[in-house]
């Protein structure tokens, strides 16, 4: 497992009850080795939302969704081990968990197989930088839209 990986894996921990001071996440990060870095891109990769509390208050972050932990976790797996796979054959690196809250719903609303590769097809045709949820999101969420 990787340090990013450890840091989403805490975060995730962290924030499932809901938002939390950041300088209490920070600490239990320190306390595992992690740096004040690592955890904002973990930050990113989950979509966490940080938040000023008044002038004079700390900063809170808080999970942009929830993250369940049942029947979609394991196809949420699926989903991102097949996307880091499809990358790692072009030579990159994708920041793609299976933690994040959009892979999560995806696995939720049942993607296939098809519309993963497809998705991933049109995200990746016209740009050689590696994959990203975010990117990849736009695309999916279109093939899976009612018609």
């Amino acid at each position: 497992m990787t340090e990013i990986d450890r840091a989403v894996a805490l975060l995730a921990d962290l924030l499932k009850d809901g938002a939390r001071d950041a300088a209490q996440i920070l600490a239990c990060a320190e306390g595992d080795n992690l740096h004040e870095r690592t955890m904002q891109r973990a930050a990113e990769q989950l979509g966490v939302i940080r938040e000023k509390a008044g002038f004079a208050g700390g900063w809170t972050w808080a999970l942009s969704g929830p993250i369940e932990v049942g029947q979609e976790r394991p196809r949420a797996e699926v989903i991102a081990s097949r996307l880091k796979k499809w990358e790692a054959a072009k030579g990159r690196k994708a920041p793609i968990f299976a933690a994040d809250p959009r892979v999560v719903r995806w696995a939720a609303a049942g993607v296939t197989d098809a519309d993963l590769k497809e998705a991933y097809e049109m995200a990746t045709t016209y740009d050689d930088a590696p994959l990203t949820v975010g990117r990849l999101a736009s695309y999916l969420e279109r093939l899976m839209a009612p018609a």
